[in-house]
């Protein structure tokens, strides 16, 4: 094969590895909905530059020979971008050249914040990996529930009779581990989630100066007050730990790793019948090499503990979050507008919550894009 034809396969290669979302239920990876095929390869001849890459008819020939697996679906199947669906809603439409231009210009935009918001996660995770004494990289997320019900019957049709949700956790740093914890009888709430990360960080025999923490981008479980009043106790309370940071990609945008490890598990259990939960248990520990299962049987009420030092402030706009402790050991906020971004825009000392921290931070976000913070 030729130079071009090297750099183009790498390019796309990395292309799909940073923007696509694996399907694991199909093994298939999606790309944003809002793409097509030309503007793929439009944006590999702007990142390559002229004479580095194949020809268009031979670039379609590498994907659909080699990443066969890879398609532009006509719209996001779970939870959805509404960038995406508006762009590819405006440019199926739109006729004027100009302002089809400028859609397109926003859609690269947008792609290239994705990219560059999972380039951020990859990068935790590579460090956790290098420097496990230093860095734990985790990421939490729930499996399709309608996959995990039990009895199983395999590939055979059968009633299913008891609700199961699986949250899963994977774990980068000293030793890579695959976490499952089975919820029969507790609603989808932050609850379950923070008891899921307790567990697992409680099975850890060290933790290291510094957690960052991957989290899917919903408010329901995950990116609200209580999962932010529970990480300002958790570096308070536990002294090993002297920085959290939690991360949200952009919603519609967050398959990730984790969900290869519910992949395998979905295919497992297509082969094999779970009729229950210690069958359930096992196919799940056959599916991933050192998975480790664990039934939640009882779920700490953590709001009860956090309540009354709740954190309020406005998460919606905000991608990552970093906990420290200040001299006077007490939790200390900052912010930043994207995982990628260099900026942190302190929110201050947690000590006197309840707060209303979102005015302070736009006082230093005002005053960044003035200049006048470095």
């Amino acid at each position: 094969m030729s130079n071009k034809g090297y750099l183009t396969r790498d390019w796309f290669s990395n292309f799909v590895f940073t923007l696509g979302d694996f399907q694991p239920d199909s093994g298939q990876i999606h790309l944003p909905c809002s793409l097509d095929k030309k503007a793929v390869f439009m944006e590999m001849a702007s990142d390559l530059g002229e004479n580095n890459h194949l020809e268009k008819s031979s670039f379609y020939t590498i994907w659909q020979t080699e990443f066969s697996n890879v398609v532009i679906p006509p719209q996001q199947r779970l939870t959805k971008c509404s960038i995406c669906k508006e762009i590819s809603e405006q440019l199926n439409v739109e006729r004027d050249t100009k302002l089809r231009l400028e859609i397109q210009q926003r859609r690269k935009e947008h792609i290239d914040e994705v990219r560059a918001s999972r380039a951020a996660y990859y990068k935790w995770r590579k460090l956790a990996r290098e420097f496990p004494d230093k860095y734990l990289s985790l990421i939490i997320d729930g499996m399709d529930q309608n996959k995990t019900n039990i009895p199983n019957f395999g590939a055979q049709e059968g009633n299913t009779d008891m609700t199961v949700r699986i949250i899963g956790v994977l774990c980068h740093g000293a030793t890579n581990e695959a976490h499952a914890c089975l919820i029969t009888h507790y609603t989808k709430e932050t609850n379950t989630n923070l008891e899921a990360l307790r567990r697992v960080l409680s099975s850890r025999p060290v933790l290291p100066p510094t957690i960052i923490l991957q989290m899917d981008n919903t408010s329901q479980e995950n990116k609200n007050s209580r999962m932010l009043s529970f990480g300002a106790s958790l570096v308070e309370e536990i002294k090993e730990i002297k920085e959290l940071i939690m991360n949200f990609l952009p919603i519609g945008h967050t398959h990730e790793d984790i969900d290869q490890f519910f992949s395998r598990i979905s295919v497992e259990l297509k082969r094999s019948s779970a009729r229950t939960i210690p069958e359930l248990t096992a196919s799940i520990e056959r599916s991933y090499i050192g998975a480790r299962v664990q039934l939640l049987t009882q779920v700490v009420d953590y709001w009860a503990f956090i309540s009354s030092r709740c954190i309020k402030y406005k998460v919606r706009d905000t991608f990552s979050f970093n906990i420290t402790r200040n001299a006077a050991d007490r939790a200390v906020m900052r912010t930043k507008d994207t995982m990628h971004g260099t900026v942190w825009y302190p929110v201050g000392d947690l000590s006197n919550a309840p707060l209303l921290l979102s005015e302070k931070t736009e006082e230093w976000r005002t005053n960044a894009e003035k200049g006048l913070i470095p």
